[in-house]
């Protein structure tokens, strides 16, 4: 079975697109020193709490990109929905809001509720195939960066613990923003016709 992860299409400006975000009561999904640091920003520069939606969008996706990552995008509501009745887990989710939209033919249009969702760890990034160095103890060499950077990034099979939607368990830590998943959600996806997104295989199990 195939593995892949998955990324905002990128390349469609029919899509909305969320240029930042203004502090929401829970940013559990900010690493504490770019959390700091965006506080800091805020402070000077108030914003409303939720996502900015730039101009030029015409219509809403089921992958919201997000250009102040992190995340890298937002997740829609029947994204959300689809994902939990199929079984797949999350670690944590929260709601994003849509503080404001630029867009002019999206005013007036119904605003889906989007979601920063965390995956649970459950495969491993196999350091030698993807031409990663690694230190005595196994731990990726990331300073200086390896070249070609970013790296072509290959899981190993072995380590998979058998879920549909996951993130490395090896390869950065909480939170875990990673979206990889099994050839059984790209099947969901096409079958429900999920917008905006585009799968990146990364090796099979």
């Amino acid at each position: 079975m195939n593995v892949y992860k998955v990324y905002e299409a990128g390349s469609d400006q029919y899509f909305a697109f969320a240029g930042g975000y203004g502090p929401i009561a829970d940013l559990w999904f900010l690493k504490p020193a770019f959390l700091s640091s965006m506080r800091a920003f805020w402070k000077v520069n108030p914003q409303m709490p939720g996502a900015r939606i730039d101009p030029g969008g015409r219509t809403w996706p089921d992958i919201l990109g997000c250009g102040n990552s992190p995340p890298p995008f937002f997740v829609s509501e029947r994204m959300v929905e689809s994902l939990s009745a199929f079984g797949a887990k999350f670690a944590r989710i929260s709601e994003m809001p849509i503080a404001e939209i630029k867009a002019k033919a999206l005013k007036g249009k119904p605003i889906p509720r989007y979601f920063v969702l965390e995956t649970v760890p459950g495969i491993e990034v196999d350091f030698a195939a993807s031409n990663i160095p690694t230190d005595a103890a196994g731990e990726p060499i990331l300073t200086p960066l390896p070249r070609p950077w970013p790296a072509a990034i290959r899981v190993r099979a072995s380590s998979w613990n058998g879920a549909d939607l996951f993130a490395f368990s090896n390869f950065g830590q909480s939170p875990y923003l990673e979206f990889l998943c099994t050839e059984r959600i790209k099947e969901l996806a096409e079958r429900e016709g999920w917008t905006n997104l585009r799968f990146l295989p990364i090796g099979s199990v």
